[in-house]
């Protein structure tokens, strides 16, 4: 099976997991941060890209293009990557990414600084 099969399947198995598709794209930032580090799809535990820049201290907007850059240049192949949304406050359907343990390390290893280093060890502790 491919990784875009992977993905897609994952993608719509997110039904059955511990939280729904619809559940998470109904989801605000605010809802999102309160969940805890990592978001239970499939019994595996994933990190949302909002809750990612809110802990770097980043607009989404900025995670959102660093790993849509790693995504395309290939950098994330073989990791779980998941596009979803969320809602904003204005109720408007924006897109983000779920990403396994694997993904968000790569994507936080480019990342520097003393936040970076507080949420990686906050991330590593959550698994």
């Amino acid at each position: 099976m491919s990784m875009k099969e992977t993905n897609k399947t994952l993608t719509l198995s997110l039904l059955n997991a511990g939280h729904g598709r619809e559940e998470i794209e109904n989801m605000t930032p605010g809802e999102i941060i309160q969940e805890g580090l990592t978001i239970n799809v499939n019994g595996k535990p994933m990190c949302h890209t909002v809750r990612m820049a809110n802990d770097f201290g980043m607009e989404h907007k900025n995670m959102l293009s660093i790993v849509r850059k790693m995504k395309e240049a290939g950098k994330l192949e073989g990791f779980q990557v998941i596009d979803c949304r969320y809602t904003d406050g204005s109720g408007r359907k924006l897109p983000a990414y779920l990403v396994d343990r694997d993904a968000f390390t790569l994507v936080t290893l480019t990342r520097r600084g003393d936040t970076a280093d507080l949420f990686r060890r906050r991330y590593m502790q959550a698994f």
